[in-house]
């Protein structure tokens, strides 16, 4: 059989692409390096297939219902962030169990020691509120607080310890649903293809392994296959 020509006709990315590229630039955005690494490669063949992804996210989308939810021409705005977020993962998302365990018990340790000298000195003040000359003023209105409560009288609003306490239960309940990592040559790429994949199903209707391997290959700067991502998307 003879061998398949390709056609004439050159591969561009779709305006849409281009559009959302010129707003990063613009604008100066920290997602602007993650779009070129998207949009531009000195290898032909992976110009060639970041090209497709493209157009073939646009098809994907372009499929979709337009119900409540859809991203509208907003998707490669929220593509780009997306990767640009499953890309740069804290450490202790690849640590082992024991590693993550010992990590809250360490930040546990410094609360304990932190709010213990507050309350001995007594610096552990309402949010807005200080009882001594030499004390620091806080922000009374900060985004976690309950609005309603904003105007209500100082006992009301927390003290540090309490908000250490409740960042320490966040961390707690953070750290304990994040899966366990299996150190190997996949180590960085696993956890980036499996919460991009959930991202492209829920947002685009299918995680085809052709767009997650060449995603990958450009994020992660490695050679990857198709069989490595099916691989990995199957443990």
């Amino acid at each position: 059989m003879p061998p398949r020509i390709r056609s004439k006709k050159s591969l561009k990315l779709p305006p849409i692409v281009l559009k959302a590229k010129a707003f990063f630039e613009e604008k100066s955005s920290k997602s602007l390096s993650v779009m070129k690494k998207l949009t531009e490669s000195k290898d032909a063949e992976q110009q060639e297939a970041l090209i497709r992804m493209w157009i073939s996210l646009e098809n994907s989308i372009n499929k979709q219902p337009k119900k409540p939810g859809h991203p509208g021409d907003m998707w490669p705005h929220f593509f780009v962030g997306y990767v640009q977020m499953y890309s740069s993962f804290p450490s202790y998302f690849y640590q082992p169990k024991s590693e993550r365990k010992k990590l809250v018990e360490d930040i546990k340790k410094h609360v304990d020691r932190l709010t213990r000298a507050l309350k001995r000195n007594k610096f552990d003040h309402h949010l807005d509120y200080a009882e001594s000359s030499n004390a620091l003023y806080f922000v009374e209105r900060m985004t976690f607080l309950d609005q309603s409560n904003s105007e209500n009288s100082t006992a009301q609003k927390p003290t540090i310890s309490e908000i250490l306490y409740c960042l320490l239960k966040t961390i707690e309940v953070e750290v304990s649903h994040v899966r366990q990592t299996k150190r190997d040559s996949f180590e960085k790429a696993r956890l980036f293809v499996y919460k991009l994949g959930e991202h492209l199903e829920q947002v685009h209707g299918e995680a085809s392994n052709a767009v997650l391997v060449t995603v990958t290959k450009a994020i992660m700067n490695r050679d990857y296959t198709e069989a490595d991502i099916h691989n990995i998307r199957k443990r």
